[in-house]
Order: structure tokens, then sequence, then C-alpha cells
């Protein structure tokens, strides 16, 4: 039995065809976003900030080289001895009066708040999104279930229940996490909820039982793709968010570090302790303290671009 050479090609070019035409809108809409993104001066401006500390967490073992014989690169870094503490050639932002290298700590805290924020985001918009999007679907019980324990988890301000977590678990990074993803995840349930009960009686989705498509299709196919525009928007801004409530949690003793560790709050909670007696002494408050303010910032900026962006409503 030969085979249809031409019959092959055409079959190829009609997939080719259905497989364009089935994402050729997605991209469209990627390209008017881009459009609406590049004149968007807050988000560039956002983008650049945090594209400043990805690139700072990556390449912290070359701006700030561990020192022979240190085995922990979050160690900060001594000098006993030094008499000079204020920022200066080979410290350029001073030195604690322990002699801890400012510069050091901020640049190896930045890579582990990168580290901390990621985890706690990523595993906050898992648990959320699924528990959001079932309980939006399916209703009945289930919603009423998953909701009342999302609304117990509202009810606790958010810090205090994070501290409580930290007090139960003990004060280490992988609790902190925990406290932190366990404060987390019911905002991206509540919102993946709203939009599975805005949607899931759509035509569309209405046509998809109708093929015979069950729960867990539908769910993937039709209605979480609606999710991912404020799913992205909302964990933009919690990466700040997540740095900052670290960092204060560390600054007021919740610490989840050790006394040496290049973490932000814990820098500032140093430099705080001699700043009161020695307010000429700025620089180990300052710094780690602006680094904080920017990565916020940058977050901020950058989830209100695309906020804007990614809603048809807002675009201007």
């Amino acid at each position: 039995m030969g085979s249809d050479p031409k019959g092959l090609a055409g079959l190829q070019r009609s997939l080719t065809a259905g497989f364009m035409d089935r994402f050729r809108p997605r991209v469209r809409e990627f390209t008017r976003g881009a459009h609406y993104f590049r004149k968007s001066p807050i988000a560039i401006a956002g983008l650049i900030i945090i594209l400043t500390f990805i690139m700072m967490a990556l390449f912290a073992p070359v701006l700030a080289p561990v020192p022979p014989g240190q085995k922990d690169p979050y160690e900060m870094v001594y000098n006993f001895g030094e008499e000079w503490r204020e920022p200066r050639d080979g410290h350029p932002f001073g030195q604690t009066r322990l002699g801890m290298d400012v510069y050091y700590g901020v640049i190896w805290g930045s890579r582990l708040s990168m580290t901390i924020a990621l985890e706690v985001v990523v595993a906050a918009v898992l648990i959320g999104a699924l528990l959001g999007l079932v309980a939006g679907y399916y209703g009945g019980w289930v919603d009423e279930a998953l909701m009342r324990v999302t609304d117990v988890i509202f009810g606790i301000p958010g810090l205090i229940l994070a501290m409580a977590i930290l007090v139960g678990l003990g004060a280490t990074l992988e609790s902190l996490v925990i406290a932190l993803v366990v404060v987390s995840w019911p905002t991206y349930a509540r919102l993946t909820r709203g939009v599975a009960l805005s949607v899931k009686n759509n035509l569309y989705v209405e046509a998809a039982r109708a093929s015979g498509s069950r729960g867990p299709k539908i769910l993937l196919r039709h209605i979480f793709p609606n999710t991912l525009s404020p799913l992205m928007v909302q964990s933009t801004l919690d990466i700040g968010t997540v740095v900052l409530v670290a960092a204060g949690l560390s600054f007021i003793g919740f610490s989840f570090t050790t006394p040496t560790t290049a973490e932000w709050g814990k820098m500032v909670q140093d430099g705080q302790r001699h700043f009161g007696s020695a307010p000429e002494d700025w620089w180990p408050v300052f710094y780690p303290g602006f680094f904080i303010f920017m990565f916020v910032l940058g977050f901020n900026m950058l989830g209100d671009g695309l906020r804007d962006v990614l809603d048809p409503r807002l675009r201007r």
C-alpha cells in the first residue's frame, strides 16, 4: 500500500493552520499588552528596579566574593580590629561597630530575600488557586467549607498569625516560609473563586460540558486561563509584601536566621541598636533599609503597571 505525499502534506498544512488559528488571538493579545506595557513609565521603572535586584542576586558571588574558608555565603563578613567604619575604599557601604561589612550583607541579603519571596508566592499561588477554583466551580458544601476556612484565616491579623506559627514551629527559615504561605494563600483562593463563579456559566463552559468534558478538564482549559491575569498582578504585588513582612519579623526579634546571617531586617535591627547613641553611624541602618524600600517599590510599580495593561477597562 503506497503512501500519499500530497495527502500527508495537506494534512500537515491543515494541522498547522489549526494550531496557528488557535493561538493567533493569544499572540495578538500579548502584542497589544506589550505595546501598552511599553507606554507605561511606572511599569518600565518597576521592571528596571526588579531586573537590577535579579542581577544582583544572580551575580552575588561576583559582586561580593565569599572570603576563603567561609562555608556559608550568607554569613556576614567580619573585619575585626579595623578602626574605620564609615564608607570607604573596600567597604563602600561602611561597616558596623562589630566590623561587619554592610555591602556584603546587602548583596547577599538580596539573594536570600528573593529566595524567600519566590518560595512563598509560588506555594501560595498553587494552593490558593487550586482551592479557589474548586470552591467556585463546584459550589455547595465544598465552597462553604473552603471559604469558611479562608474566613477564619482572614479574621486573624496576618502578622500576628505568622508570629504565632513561628513561635509554635520555631524561628527557622522553613518555618517562616510555612507561616507566610499560610497567611498568603487565602487571598489567591478568594481571587480565583471569584473568577470561577463569574465564568463557570458562560456559553463556552456550557459547550465544554455538553461535549463531555469533565470538571478537572474544564477547570484547567476553560476557567484557569481567565485567572492568570489577576494572579499575575497579585503575585507581583505580594513578592514585595513578603520581603517586607519577613524583614519586619526579623527586625522585631522573630529572627529566623542566625545572628550573623546577611538578612536585611536583621541588619536594620543590628544597626538600629547603636543608632540612638551614635546617630552619626547612619550607614548600617540606611543601606539595608533603602534596599528593602526599593525592592518593595519596584514590585509595587510593576504590579500596578501590569494591572493597567492586563485589564482592558483600565487601559488608556
